[in-house]
């Protein structure tokens, strides 16, 4: 009876199940592998398990089994990785590897739509930091317009004052004076914006 309800396990299961050797050859796969990455028994039993692995994630599965290799074993391996579909597709894959008696009890779930999900959250996050950046520049800019406005106009009235011929030489001295003042001021803002630009 046990071993119906496990044997029965084994098949209704939906994440794949699989015994392999310490090569990562199949030996044992449930129809599970069939459902989600569509390939049958017959595809896989005899096949390294990690000629599946998409090649970016090639590393990182082949640290896991490096490990396997070593004199001390952890009692579990964990792993997330893409797998190719029959289609040529890929899906992620969540793993849990159990070395015992010279065997490997393989355990995966799919975990496709969870990564995507948090692919797209981290986009949107992204977006919406560029998003907030765009609005604090264009807070900055509207500022600085506004401040260059100002020191602008101080510099235009003072050049229109200077052009009466009949400006006293006090008058003259102080408008210039002004005009100095402005043009200090505007440069101490441009050096303050390039600056900022450069910490940017």
């Amino acid at each position: 009876e046990r071993s119906r309800s496990r044997g029965r396990t084994w098949q209704v299961s939906p994440e794949l199940l699989g015994v392999a050797d310490l090569d990562g050859r199949l030996e044992e796969v449930n129809p599970a592998w069939q459902a989600v990455l569509d390939w049958s028994s017959n595809d896989l039993l005899g096949r390294d398990v990690t000629q599946l692995v998409h090649p970016d994630d090639a590393a990182a599965t082949g640290l896991v089994y490096a490990e396997l290799r070593n004199d001390v074993l952890p009692p579990v391996l964990r792993v997330d990785n893409r797998c190719r579909c029959r289609d040529g597709a890929y899906r992620w894959l969540s793993w849990l590897i159990v070395p015992d008696d010279g065997r490997l009890y393989l355990s995966a779930r799919d975990v496709t739509e969870q990564k995507e999900a948090a692919q797209a959250l981290a986009q949107a996050q992204a977006s919406l930091r560029q998003s907030q950046k765009m609005e604090a520049v264009g807070q900055l800019t509207g500022g600085v317009a506004h401040d260059f406005n100002n020191l602008l106009t101080i510099i235009r009235s003072s050049v229109d004052f200077l052009r009466r011929p009949e400006l006293p030489e006090a008058r003259k001295a102080r408008y210039l004076d002004a005009v100095s003042d402005t043009v200090d001021r505007a440069a101490k803002l441009t050096g303050q914006l390039l600056a900022f630009a450069r910490r940017q």
